[in-house]
């Protein structure tokens, strides 16, 4: 699969095209609108059910984004809400808003609604992520990109025009497939925060600094929470023991240079009990 760098996350450049799982199941092509609409199992389709429109990928249901036999070819996986956010501030950052639908070689090949019909060709395009909505279990978040739509949903103003909103999971996107790191962490969002979701689980590089990790969590969960450079004023991530003790993970002098897992290393080698949860708590 062809891939575009962009600063620490690497993205596939081409929409989904798979047909199995990876186990070998098969995923069924559903084309009549009712049975789209109705069914609760994975499924794909191309727009307007048209075998022309390949050249854009496969679009599926969130059914097949959730099935625990797993969608993402092997060395990749599904990004998360996490992984488009910290993409749309990486995009806000370097200032050119162009520049990255070329690279990431957008296509606006539209979309399929929960009633099983198609919108958008040439107008819109739109990738699943694998978060669900805090608030209602029944909704999956999906990013969205759309020039010539703008006020149809939303309107980013000058930002990247990437964007993102829950969606029904009859309904039917394409999928870039973002690069597997190495390890895997879960933070729970302290409910002052009153974020829409629950607990968040980060992907990242063995040689992830701790303040990249700040860095990340800031950027993609409390941009619009707190205050820049607020750790250790506004919020912390704490260490949550047995779900009895909390214990503050301290941002020390050195996390330039030590790795994320080192310095929660250093906590976890005091604490009482080594079954513990990270938290991402409000002071």
């Amino acid at each position: 699969m062809q891939e575009i760098k962009i600063r620490n996350q690497i993205w596939t450049t081409e929409n989904l095209y798979v047909s199995h799982y990876r186990n070998g199941d098969s995923i069924p092509n559903i084309q009549d609108p009712e049975e789209w609409k109705n069914t609760k199992n994975g499924a794909w389709c191309y727009y307007d059910n048209n075998i022309e429109n390949s050249i854009y990928g496969k679009i599926y249901n969130s059914y097949a984004v959730l099935d625990p036999r797993g969608l993402a070819p092997e060395g990749y996986r599904i990004p998360e809400h996490y992984d488009w956010l910290l993409l749309e501030r990486l995009i806000e950052q370097t200032k050119d808003t162009h520049n990255w639908q070329e690279q990431f070689k957008v296509q606006h090949a539209g979309y399929r609604g929960d009633n099983g019909n198609f919108f958008f060709l040439n107008g819109a395009s739109g990738w699943w992520s694998k978060s669900l909505l805090k608030e209602k279990q029944d909704q999956i978040i999906a990013h969205f990109y759309t020039p010539d739509f703008k006020g149809h949903y939303y309107d980013p103003g000058d930002k990247s025009d990437l964007y993102w909103k829950p969606y029904n999971f009859n309904e039917g996107f394409y999928i870039r497939c973002i690069k597997e790191e190495y390890k895997t962490t879960a933070f729970i969002i302290d409910d002052a925060f009153n974020h829409p979701l629950k607990s968040v689980t980060f992907k990242y590089a063995p040689n992830t600094t701790f303040q990249e990790m700040l860095n990340n969590i800031y950027n993609t969960y409390l941009i619009d929470k707190v205050s820049k450079y607020s750790y250790g004023k506004e919020w912390c991530i704490d260490l949550f023991e047995d779900y009895m003790r909390l214990k503050e993970v301290q941002k020390s002098s050195d996390t330039d240079n030590l790795t994320f897992d080192q310095v929660i290393n250093q906590v976890y080698s005091t604490t009482y009990n080594q079954n513990y949860k990270l938290i991402i708590r409000k002071l």
